[in-house]
């Protein structure tokens, strides 16, 4: 399954369960999976990891395991570096369709993701 989410991912539907799904029209979330277990998160509600690493990735049986270190942000009251981990399971891969499932680990989506080439 790990070899299948290499490449470059964009979300297009969400919401509450697959049978409640809406195009996503604003921001919608990328990945970008590197075979090397690097991978690169743009828009959406997910912090920022440090610069000099970026998030990894890895697969968990059925489960998406996302990483990265955050910079404290004292202006928010954070004195400390942290881990930020973003885990989803997969409910389905394809060669051009991704649907992950955040809901078993305390999310409110479910979301499609088609691949972006």
């Amino acid at each position: 399954m790990r070899d299948e989410l290499v490449g470059r991912w964009r979300a297009v539907r969400s919401g509450a369960s697959l049978q409640q799904l809406t195009p996503v029209d604003t921001e919608p979330r990328e990945f970008r999976f590197r075979d090397d277990g690097t991978a690169e998160i743009v828009a959406g509600p997910i912090p920022s990891p440090r610069q000099e690493r970026d998030w990894e990735w890895y697969v968990l049986g059925e489960n998406l395991v996302m990483t990265a270190p955050v910079d404290a942000v004292p202006a928010q009251g954070g004195s400390e570096a942290k881990v930020d981990d973003l885990c989803e399971q997969i409910v389905a891969v394809g060669e051009e369709r991704l649907i992950l499932d955040a809901r078993p680990f305390g999310g409110d989506r479910v979301t499609v993701f088609e691949r972006v080439t």
